[in-house]
């Protein structure tokens, strides 16, 4: 089950991750293909992060 508070905190870090996962898009479409693995590295957090509210939801709710 998930405190209000590790819910908080992860949407918190979906909220970072997606700011990062934008500056990294909007590198790599300045033509820098670098940002790539950046862009892959937020998106694969913020997966953890929603797998794991998803997860403490369907404990909570079940």
């Amino acid at each position: 089950m998930l405190e209000i508070e590790e819910v908080r905190s992860r949407l918190d870090s979906i909220e970072d991750r997606l700011r990062e996962a934008r500056a990294a898009a909007d590198v790599m479409a300045e033509g820098d293909p670098s940002a790539a693995s950046e862009l892959e590295g937020e998106l694969d957090g913020m997966a953890e992060d929603v797998a794991a509210l998803k997860a403490g939801l369907a404990t909570s709710l079940g």
